[in-house]
This record gives structure tokens, C-alpha cells and sequence, in this order.
């Protein structure tokens, strides 16, 4: 394993456990609804990219 790979993975976990400390907290302030509207705006960018992706290979053929 290399040095980076190392460190990206110290980075990761480390962003995780503030994550998920961040969703307990505000669960426990009852305001449990933000986290899901975060995910929900996280996954719909991530579907967004994901059709861009698909779509550009069709439109280089219909040009061709």
C-alpha cells in the first residue's frame, strides 16, 4: 500500500465519523429530515452525472 493510498484512507474514515457524529447530533435535536434531503440532493447529482456520462456516447455517434 502506498503512502497516498494510506492517507486517503486516514482522510475517509475521518470524514465518515464526523459524518455520521453530524447525523447522530442532529437526529438527537430532532431535526433528522436534513440529513436525508442532503443524501437526496447527493445521490440526484450523482444520477445527473451518471446520464450525462451515458449520453455523450450517443450523441457522438449520431453526429458521425
Amino acid at each position: 500500500m502506498s503512502e497516498m493510498d494510506r492517507k486517503q484512507k486516514i482522510i475517509f474514515f475521518t470524514v465518515l465519523i464526523v459524518i455520521v457524529g453530524s447525523i447522530y447530533f442532529l437526529y438527537q435535536m430532532q431535526l433528522g429530515a436534513i440529513p436525508f434531503f442532503l443524501l437526496a440532493i447527493l445521490f440526484s447529482i450523482l444520477a445527473y452525472k451518471q446520464a450525462k456520462k451515458n449520453a455523450e456516447p450517443k450523441r457522438q455517434k449520431g453526429n458521425e
